[in-house]
């Protein structure tokens, strides 16, 4: 019960930082006590039926993030719901876009699934493909307009950036949102065999670790 009487404190003031009211309805409280974090918040998912996870984080670095990963990148890797991480001391505001980054292989299938999104909170889509110099199959520009032209499709906009090849997909991708204002970083994960997690990583779960700025994960086995 002590437990429950602090979360609701919690949440009271949650909703009083963002200046919103707080519904009399519709906001139940679940405490669980458990043994693997990842473990009990999926149950919860699975309890509720929910449909976006959201939870605050600390990232992880060094020898912490060699052994232990991180919570948020434990639970990106394995929550078939969409995860939304907010870093800690993030301040509200308003947020303008959804910055959505993508290799243009799957745009047909990720970028509609951000629209709702978008659209929740009046936001635009920018979506950011890192150039490379590989050549894309057909015209990007043209089959992104397509999808983007769909009835009930938010503002889209496609921003192909030449990359600094010196740098990695991670480091392109935070010179870009340095630059940018009032925005969440969605992204789409995937399921790797074990050889590609230890040789390759992966983008959404390396950016988790040390995250400064929203972030929204899909993974694309939902699709």
């Amino acid at each position: 019960e002590r437990q429950t009487i602090r979360l609701d404190k919690e949440v009271n003031g949650l909703y009083r930082a963002a200046a919103l009211p707080r519904a009399a309805e519709g906001n139940d409280l679940m405490i669980k006590f458990g043994l693997s974090f990842k473990d009990d918040v999926l149950e919860a998912a699975r309890e509720t039926n929910a449909k976006l996870i959201v939870m605050g984080t600390q990232g992880a670095s060094g020898l912490s993030k060699m052994i232990f990963g991180s919570n948020t990148a434990s639970l990106i890797a394995a929550s078939p719901v969409p995860v939304l991480a907010v870093p800690t001391g993030q301040r509200f505001h308003p947020i303008r876009k959804l910055i959505y980054t993508t290799d243009l292989s799957d745009v047909e299938r990720e970028l509609p699934v951000l629209f709702p999104w978008a659209n929740a909170v009046g936001a635009s889509v920018e979506a950011v493909h890192f150039d490379y110099g590989w050549d894309q199959p057909g015209n990007p520009q043209a089959r992104f307009d397509k999808i983007a032209g769909r009835p009930g499709a938010p503002v889209c906009r496609l921003v192909l950036s030449k990359a600094d090849i010196d740098l990695s997909l991670e480091e392109n991708l935070r010179q870009y949102l340095k630059k940018q204002r009032g925005f969440i970083l969605a992204s789409f994960t995937s399921d790797r065999d074990f050889f590609e997690k230890i040789l390759l990583g992966s983008l959404t779960r390396d950016l988790a670790h040390k995250l400064n700025f929203p972030l929204l994960s899909v993974r694309k086995a939902t699709l």
